[in-house]
């Protein structure tokens, strides 16, 4: 009899555990976005930095979302799933790029900015003797 009840109260325990991950997991991560490539190189620090960027989202949930970057709407989409956006990116600093739904911020990502030479000022000073 005792065997039976650890069992039932197994079970239960188990079923309730199952059910609250997969809420936690469903409300953790509703929406994705993924960049590709996310980080451009520029040949020098301080210049515009150029690439042409895939932006992929996608949601468990149909959603009205809109694609920013920076301050610009990029694209907005109603009663969607996922969408995908070619943005031509030109920067000298980091961009934000935010999909933007009803409730304000769902998911985020940054392009980052590398140069392979360090601006470095030096004076040269020339002297003939």
């Amino acid at each position: 009899m005792c065997s039976e009840r650890n069992l039932l109260i197994a079970c239960w325990l188990g079923l309730f555990a199952a059910s609250f991950a997969a809420a936690n997991a469903t409300a953790a991560e509703p929406v994705r976005l993924k960049l590709t490539p996310d980080t451009c190189v520029a040949l020098q620090q301080g210049r515009q930095c150029y690439a042409t960027i895939q932006i992929d989202w996608h949601s468990q949930t149909a959603q009205d979302l809109c694609l920013h970057a920076g301050a610009r709407k990029l694209q907005c989409w109603q009663a969607s799933h996922s969408g995908r956006q070619r943005y031509e990116f030109v920067a000298a600093d980091n961009e934000q790029i935010q999909l933007v739904g009803a409730d304000g911020v769902l998911a985020e990502a940054v392009v980052k900015v590398n140069w392979v030479q360090k601006n470095t000022k030096v004076k040269r000073h020339w002297r003939l003797f």
